[in-house]
């Protein structure tokens, strides 16, 4: 493997072909260093130094990768948060992570918060010094404080340290071989782990050009900008990939692009095939992993491409096995079980309140909490989260499956199964059905979950909204959606039956 390093040398490595273009500016790397200089030493005069965790919330990804930079520079800890990121989840990061400051710019006004906040743009530091970075610093001390988005009700931060981080972009490129004239276009908020890491800072690290557009705009404005852009790599998720398709349906457009990566949730077989046959001009393939795993564990290559549904084999320096909950045993080839990960790119640990990290041991399997299989090729199936199995009188079913089955429906264009309490059953199975389903007959559909489903696995209420709600990450999340409903904050209209 090739010698590992601090994250702040990327930049410095790869400037003179690296490019981000985003709503704002286009700037090459030698700009974007430049200014990361700059700003770290303003960034020192107002008290940033070794150690120092720091809140960065940017609009725009160039203003955002250099602030990433000037804070590692000086040796310091990014906590980075969207720049829609609701006040009360800002306040609850600086309780988990008690940062030195909050580094914001670019549009925040609601700026009262508990710590200390530096309003920062351009030309607050434009004209100071070249400040270089700190010297001496470990490969393991901690890089970013990746805060989760609370699914299971408590919100926490991830650690992930330099060696960490820099472990899992040489996977990475192991995969992707990216070159320096790939252009890469990132669909989704450039925040998220798995863009930062699987794409950002990867991006960076093979010299690229990097393009990171509003990902809240709308499907004309996303397809115009595929086209301008023409990039040679597209990231997005499989919800967004879904209305893409659909959209280029309706308009009679194309996308045309060498790969298309997916990762944030799983493409299943059945989605991977529609999309395929729209987008046939292009390979579509699925990555998996998780924030606490640097993010990548597996990715889909041109090896195992058509394997609709895997999300592909470990990538370098990574060892993937799936345990049996029960006896906890490794499992054979299509057994479902818990799959576990061991690589150089684990989490130190868990942030909890006031910055105390429950540290795991990195020699150790790390439970992912996922449920999954291998095939007998080693190609890796994933089936959901363990904790998001619902019980109905004592029998475990897998909302995957359940929707699975129900989106083959003609008619319906996207559902999400959930349990809730139910004092007869333990748990009572309501599927939410999502988009336009006025062509869906009630009669219809219960029909085809009564011939497709076991009676256990069934829907006891079927409940329709325009769209599946997601959390403040744009993420689908079961537990997200049963709270809702429960709580009586979910806005739907039940079918009647």
């Amino acid at each position: 493997m090739k010698k590992l390093a601090r994250l702040e040398d990327l930049l410095k490595k790869n400037k003179s072909t690296f490019i981000c273009t985003d709503e704002a500016l286009a700037l090459d790397g030698e700009s974007l260093y430049e200014r990361s200089l700059r700003c770290r030493a303003y960034l020192q005069e107002n008290g940033v130094t070794v150690n120092s965790r720091v809140i960065v919330i940017s609009r725009n990804c160039t203003d955002f990768i250099i602030k990433l930079f000037a804070v590692l520079g000086l040796g310091g800890v990014v906590i980075p948060l969207t720049h829609n990121t609701p006040s009360d989840i800002i306040e609850e990061s600086i309780d988990l992570t008690l940062p030195g400051c909050i580094c914001i710019s670019s549009g925040r006004t609601d700026v009262s918060f508990s710590c200390r906040t530096i309003q920062i743009n351009y030309e607050d530091y434009r004209h100071k010094p070249l400040l270089e970075p700190a010297s001496g610093l470990s490969d393991d001390s901690i890089a970013l404080v990746m805060m989760s988005s609370g699914t299971t009700g408590r919100r926490k931060g991830i650690a992930l340290t330099h060696k960490a981080i820099y472990s899992n972009i040489q996977g990475i490129v192991e995969y992707m071989r990216p070159a320096p004239t790939d252009r890469f276009l990132t669909l989704k908020n450039f925040t998220h782990v798995s863009v930062l890491v699987g794409e950002i800072l990867t991006c960076i690290y093979s010299g690229a050009h990097l393009f990171a557009p509003d990902p809240y705009c709308s499907m004309a404005k996303m397809l115009q900008n595929i086209k301008h852009y023409a990039p040679t790599f597209l990231f997005a998720n499989p919800q967004l990939l879904k209305r893409l398709k659909d959209y280029t349906k309706k308009t009679g457009s194309d996308i045309r692009v060498r790969t298309i990566y997916t990762s944030g949730a799983v493409l299943s077989g059945t989605e991977a095939q529609e999309l395929s046959a729209v987008f046939a001009g292009s390979k579509i393939l699925n990555v998996y992993g998780l924030t606490e795993t640097g993010p990548r564990v597996t990715a889909q290559t041109d090896s195992n491409d058509a394997k609709y549904g895997s999300v592909g084999r470990p990538i370098k320096d990574t060892i993937l096995y799936i345990k049996n909950g029960n006896s906890q045993e490794q499992c054979s080839s299509h057994e479902v079980g818990v799959i576990c990960v061991k690589s150089q790119s684990l989490m130190s640990g868990y942030v909890h309140s006031n910055f105390k990290i429950q540290y795991i041991n990195q020699n150790d399997f790390f439970e992912t909490g996922d449920l999954g299989y291998l095939d007998d090729d080693g190609d890796l199936f994933i089936l959901g989260r363990a904790n998001d199995t619902i019980n109905v009188s004592g029998n475990k079913v897998n909302p995957v499956l359940v929707e699975e089955t129900i989106r083959r429906l003609e008619g319906v264009e996207d559902c999400i199964v959930f349990g809730v309490s139910d004092q007869v059953y333990g748990s009572r199975i309501v599927c939410l059905l999502a988009g336009n389903i006025q062509d869906v007959k009630e009669h219809i559909l219960i029909q085809y979950c009564n011939s497709t489903l076991f009676p256990h696995e069934r829907p006891k209420e079927f409940i329709v909204s325009m769209s599946v709600p997601v959390n403040e990450h744009q993420k689908r999340s079961r537990y997200w959606t049963a709270k809702l409903y429960e709580e009586g904050a979910l806005q739907y209209r039940r079918l009647p039956f």
